[in-house]
């Protein structure tokens, strides 16, 4: 986007996100893809199209890439990968159900291990919806170290895929692994 141009590559930018600058030099647990950009600015376009590589702007279009399977997670799965997704963001009936459903499928499909905010005693839950994303750094490095763990016991090192829905912006402007 053109504010994350400005933010990261200009003086101004710079002088502006001074603290932003400073975490991702320093901070291994900050991570910034400068060049990982979405179709839109609105949710239930932008996800969409980064999980299916699909922005459709016809009814047609939508319907094949808002059914169910599509999301890259499924792909991922089916190669034989780890795969893990990490939600900030409760994945309660607001996401099950009404106009956010579609995202549904695109956060929890083809994962192996799913990890709701919500549903982890052991985190402060920030708002009604969810808890902030700082707290799933720890979890994935959790589940990380368990998928390594079976990795020691395998012939052949199975590869790993895991997403990040980060809802509660406070901590962690932007962390996908992939």
């Amino acid at each position: 986007s053109l504010s994350g141009s400005i933010l990261l590559n200009t003086r101004e930018g710079i002088t502006h996100t001074q603290s932003f600058h400073k975490r991702m030099k320093r901070d291994p647990n900050f991570y910034v893809f400068q060049h990982h950009r979405t179709g839109s600015g609105n949710t239930i376009d932008a996800m969409p199209s980064l999980m299916t590589g699909c922005l459709p702007y016809t009814e047609k279009g939508m319907k094949y890439a808002h059914a169910k399977g599509r999301s890259i997670g499924y792909e991922f799965a089916k190669e034989g990968y780890a795969t893990a997704s990490f939600s900030s963001r409760s994945l309660d009936e607001t996401l099950t159900e009404g106009q956010w459903k579609i995202l549904y499928d695109m956060l929890v499909g083809g994962m192996e291990y799913v990890e709701d905010a919500m549903d982890n005693p052991n985190l402060d839950i920030d708002n009604g919806q969810g808890s902030s994303d700082g707290q799933m750094i720890p979890l994935f490095e959790k589940w990380l170290n368990k998928w390594e763990g079976r990795n020691e016991e395998l012939e052949e090192r199975k590869p790993f895929y895991a997403q990040f829905y980060n809802f509660n912006q406070r901590e962690y402007l932007h962390c996908f692994v992939f």
